[in-house]
Protein backbone atom coordinates (compact mmCIF):
# COMPACT_ATOMS: atom_id res chain seq x y z
CA UNK A 1 0.00 0.00 0.00
CA UNK A 2 2.88 2.14 0.89
CA UNK A 3 4.92 3.78 -2.64
CA UNK A 4 7.61 4.17 -0.42
CA UNK A 5 8.91 5.36 2.88
CA UNK A 6 12.03 7.65 2.94
CA UNK A 7 14.24 8.46 6.17
CA UNK A 8 15.97 11.06 7.01
CA UNK A 9 18.28 8.98 9.77
CA UNK A 10 18.99 5.92 12.03
CA UNK A 11 17.49 6.58 15.57
CA UNK A 12 20.51 6.97 16.90
CA UNK A 13 23.04 9.23 18.86
CA UNK A 14 21.81 12.61 18.19
CA UNK A 15 18.67 11.78 16.22
CA UNK A 16 17.29 9.67 19.39
CA UNK A 17 18.53 12.61 21.88
CA UNK A 18 17.06 15.15 19.53
CA UNK A 19 13.41 13.08 19.46
CA UNK A 20 13.78 12.59 23.24
CA UNK A 21 13.61 15.87 23.85
CA UNK A 22 10.94 16.79 21.53
CA UNK A 23 8.82 14.44 22.83
CA UNK A 24 9.32 13.67 26.35
CA UNK A 25 10.81 16.94 27.71
CA UNK A 26 8.53 19.53 25.63
CA UNK A 27 11.36 20.89 23.77
CA UNK A 28 8.67 21.99 21.48
CA UNK A 29 11.54 24.28 19.35
CA UNK A 30 12.98 21.28 18.39
CA UNK A 31 10.46 20.34 15.14
CA UNK A 32 12.12 23.07 13.24
CA UNK A 33 14.94 21.07 12.94
CA UNK A 34 13.34 18.22 12.28
CA UNK A 35 10.97 19.52 9.82
CA UNK A 36 14.62 20.55 7.76
CA UNK A 37 16.40 17.21 8.25
CA UNK A 38 13.75 15.63 6.45
CA UNK A 39 14.33 14.86 3.05
CA UNK A 40 11.93 16.74 0.71
CA UNK A 41 10.12 13.78 -1.39
CA UNK A 42 7.89 15.73 -3.27
CA UNK A 43 5.42 14.16 -6.13
CA UNK A 44 2.68 15.37 -8.25
CA UNK A 45 0.18 17.39 -6.25
CA UNK A 46 0.85 15.63 -3.07
CA UNK A 47 -0.71 16.38 0.59
CA UNK A 48 1.18 16.45 3.69
CA UNK A 49 -0.97 14.27 6.48
CA UNK A 50 0.57 13.46 9.93
CA UNK A 51 0.38 10.23 11.54
CA UNK A 52 -2.17 10.72 14.15
CA UNK A 53 -0.69 10.39 17.90
CA UNK A 54 -2.14 8.84 20.29
CA UNK A 55 -4.29 11.73 22.64
CA UNK A 56 -3.13 11.12 25.93
CA UNK A 57 0.33 11.51 24.68
CA UNK A 58 -1.29 15.06 23.37
CA UNK A 59 -2.55 15.70 26.58
CA UNK A 60 0.60 14.73 28.26
CA UNK A 61 3.33 16.89 26.02
CA UNK A 62 0.63 20.16 25.34
CA UNK A 63 1.00 19.37 21.73
CA UNK A 64 0.44 16.67 18.91
CA UNK A 65 4.02 16.56 17.89
CA UNK A 66 3.35 14.76 14.71
CA UNK A 67 1.12 17.58 13.60
CA UNK A 68 3.41 19.82 14.33
CA UNK A 69 6.18 18.13 12.19
CA UNK A 70 3.99 17.56 9.08
CA UNK A 71 2.89 21.26 9.11
CA UNK A 72 6.45 22.63 9.48
CA UNK A 73 7.26 20.22 7.16
CA UNK A 74 4.22 21.55 4.64
CA UNK A 75 5.10 25.05 5.09
CA UNK A 76 8.93 24.15 4.24
CA UNK A 77 7.83 22.60 1.02
CA UNK A 78 5.32 24.69 -0.11
CA UNK A 79 2.48 21.87 -0.03
CA UNK A 80 -0.66 22.00 1.39
CA UNK A 81 -1.00 20.33 4.75
CA UNK A 82 -4.14 18.02 5.49
CA UNK A 83 -4.62 16.11 8.80
CA UNK A 84 -7.23 13.34 7.12
CA UNK A 85 -6.73 10.64 9.84
CA UNK A 86 -7.86 10.58 13.64
CA UNK A 87 -6.84 7.90 15.82
CA UNK A 88 -9.31 6.04 18.70
CA UNK A 89 -6.94 3.68 20.30
CA UNK A 90 -4.97 4.35 23.17
CA UNK A 91 -1.99 2.04 23.28
CA UNK A 92 1.55 2.86 22.81
CA UNK A 93 2.99 0.91 19.96
CA UNK A 94 6.50 1.38 22.38
CA UNK A 95 8.23 -1.82 22.62
CA UNK A 96 6.01 -4.19 20.65
CA UNK A 97 6.81 -6.67 18.37
CA UNK A 98 5.76 -5.91 14.60
CA UNK A 99 2.54 -8.93 15.04
CA UNK A 100 1.30 -7.18 17.99
CA UNK A 101 1.89 -3.62 16.57
CA UNK A 102 -0.06 -4.66 13.46
CA UNK A 103 -2.84 -6.65 15.57
CA UNK A 104 -2.97 -3.53 18.46
CA UNK A 105 -3.97 -0.81 15.18
CA UNK A 106 -6.30 -2.62 13.52
CA UNK A 107 -9.29 -0.54 13.17
CA UNK A 108 -7.80 2.53 15.10
CA UNK A 109 -7.29 4.82 12.28
CA UNK A 110 -10.07 6.57 10.46
CA UNK A 111 -10.94 9.29 7.78
CA UNK A 112 -11.40 12.30 9.36
CA UNK A 113 -13.90 13.90 7.08
CA UNK A 114 -13.67 13.89 3.31
CA UNK A 115 -10.22 13.35 0.80
CA UNK A 116 -10.13 14.18 -2.56
CA UNK A 117 -10.40 11.16 -4.81
CA UNK A 118 -6.89 10.24 -6.67
CA UNK A 119 -4.93 12.19 -3.97
CA UNK A 120 -1.39 11.54 -3.84
CA UNK A 121 -0.91 11.76 0.36
CA UNK A 122 2.26 12.47 2.28
CA UNK A 123 2.27 10.76 5.72
CA UNK A 124 4.81 12.53 8.23
CA UNK A 125 6.39 11.22 11.26
CA UNK A 126 9.18 11.40 13.84
CA UNK A 127 10.06 7.53 13.89
CA UNK A 128 9.58 4.56 12.43
CA UNK A 129 10.16 1.07 13.83
CA UNK A 130 8.43 -2.18 12.26
CA UNK A 131 6.29 0.09 9.56
CA UNK A 132 3.16 -1.05 11.01
CA UNK A 133 1.53 2.14 11.93
CA UNK A 134 2.75 3.58 8.34
CA UNK A 135 0.90 0.35 7.26
CA UNK A 136 -2.31 1.06 8.76
CA UNK A 137 -2.48 4.83 7.98
CA UNK A 138 -1.94 3.64 4.28
CA UNK A 139 -4.75 0.91 4.45
CA UNK A 140 -7.52 3.75 5.69
CA UNK A 141 -6.00 6.27 3.22
CA UNK A 142 -6.10 3.87 -0.01
CA UNK A 143 -9.47 2.69 1.20
CA UNK A 144 -11.00 6.14 1.37
CA UNK A 145 -9.56 6.88 -2.38
CA UNK A 146 -6.11 8.07 -2.10
CA UNK A 147 -4.17 7.43 -5.71
CA UNK A 148 -0.92 6.91 -3.90
CA UNK A 149 0.31 6.92 -0.15
CA UNK A 150 4.35 7.48 0.30
CA UNK A 151 5.86 8.63 3.79
CA UNK A 152 8.49 10.50 5.27
CA UNK A 153 10.30 9.85 8.50
CA UNK A 154 12.83 11.54 10.18
CA UNK A 155 14.36 8.75 11.99
CA UNK A 156 14.37 4.48 11.36
CA UNK A 157 14.43 2.59 14.95
CA UNK A 158 15.92 -0.55 15.26
CA UNK A 159 13.10 -3.28 15.45
CA UNK A 160 11.83 -5.17 18.45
Amino acid sequence: MLREVVVATPYEAFAEQLIHAYKFERVYAAHGSLARALPQVVHEQVLIAPVPTITSHIRQRGYDHARVLAKRYAKLCALPYRPFLRRSGQLSQTGKDRATRLNQLEGVFALRGSMPKGAHILLVDDVMTTGATLEQCAKVLHKGGAASISAVVFARAPQT
